[in-house]
């Protein structure tokens, strides 16, 4: 199997997105459609989950619209020029928030309180408005979705981690780490036999928010699978590749936003980060621009490769 094909695989993640809430079970089947043509095994684990779905996002700024998009889990009212924020800042009040990186409306961040996002380009005519009113309505949405195992259930020596849903178009993040980890078990079906693959739903949003509103997927399979993360000799997240060279990291604050479990102290130390520009990333991070214009097959080529090399 040719290390192409991960490019055939992302090219089809991308035409189901946005990949989040009922739109995952679209995800999951395709998923399970491929495994099966293929013949290879695998065990799907289903969950719940609940997450925001927005009903109304709205920016005026002297009674001119300005484009936005809901950031938050909360309905609600904002008036006031001093909400604006980096979207990079954690804020327990309403706010405005941008994604300095990105002239791209990017939902970066969701906050508790009611929240819009817009672009960084917007922002000088909002600062010189005299008066402002944003409003965002906020239904919660139920689905079921799950996490989708293959290869050795019992003692694998790796853990490799993938989260398939999305908020937009999601090339990058995460189609793109989807890609890799089944273009290496489709190149070298023999890793199958001591390793597990776990290809995971709802990494993006959740009410579940203990530790963070992302890692839904991952702490349900930590919920059942525990001693398999504590037995593991390595566990791989692949997230955000094929955009740049790949690079592997165990750095504390990437671990946490790449994989934050409910107990992370006695398995942080073998986590590892695949990834790839994420300087790049950020100027169209949770954006319909992370498309397959961000891609390149040479770098999605090199992640198969890296990730075939670590755990053979």
């Amino acid at each position: 199997m040719k290390q192409t094909t991960a490019g055939k695989i992302l090219k089809q993640l991308v035409d189901l997105a946005p990949r989040t809430g009922k739109r995952e079970a679209l995800c999951v089947a395709f998923l399970c459609h491929e495994l099966d043509e293929l013949r290879i095994h695998y065990r799907v684990e289903k969950f719940k989950n609940k997450i925001p779905r927005f009903t109304l996002a709205r920016l005026t700024a002297d009674q001119h619209a300005i484009p936005c998009k809901g950031a938050c889990f909360k309905s609600g009212t904002i008036t006031d020029k001093a909400s604006i924020i980096s979207s990079w800042v954690e804020c327990d009040k309403p706010n405005i928030n941008f994604n300095p990186w990105s002239d791209q409306i990017s939902q970066a961040n969701l906050y508790r309180q009611p929240a819009i996002a817009i672009s960084r380009a917007d922002l000088p005519f909002l600062l010189k408005a005299e008066k402002i009113k944003a409003q965002v309505k906020v239904t919660p949405e139920n689905f079921t979705t799950a996490n989708i195992l293959i290869g050795n259930h019992n003692n694998p020596k790796n853990i490799i981690f993938a989260h398939f849903d999305s908020i937009e178009t999601g090339a990058t993040d995460n189609g793109s780490g989807v890609a890799v980890t089944m273009a290496a078990f489709l190149q070298q079906p023999e890793i199958l036999k001591s390793n597990l693959f776990v290809l995971s739903g709802s990494e993006e949003l959740s009410y579940d928010q203990e530790p963070a509103y992302w890692g839904k997927g991952y702490r349900e399979f930590e919920k059942k699978h525990a001693k398999l993360l504590k037995s593991a000799q390595k566990i791989w997240v692949a997230d955000s590749l094929g955009n740049g060279p790949t690079k592997i990291t165990d750095q504390g604050d990437l671990v946490h936003l790449a994989f934050p479990l409910k107990n992370p102290k006695t398995i942080k130390s073998k986590v590892r980060i695949m990834h790839g520009d994420m300087d790049r990333l950020m100027t169209v991070y949770h954006s319909p621009k992370d498309d397959l214009e961000q891609i390149q097959d040479q770098f999605l080529d090199q992640a198969v490769s890296l990730l075939l090399k670590n755990i053979f």
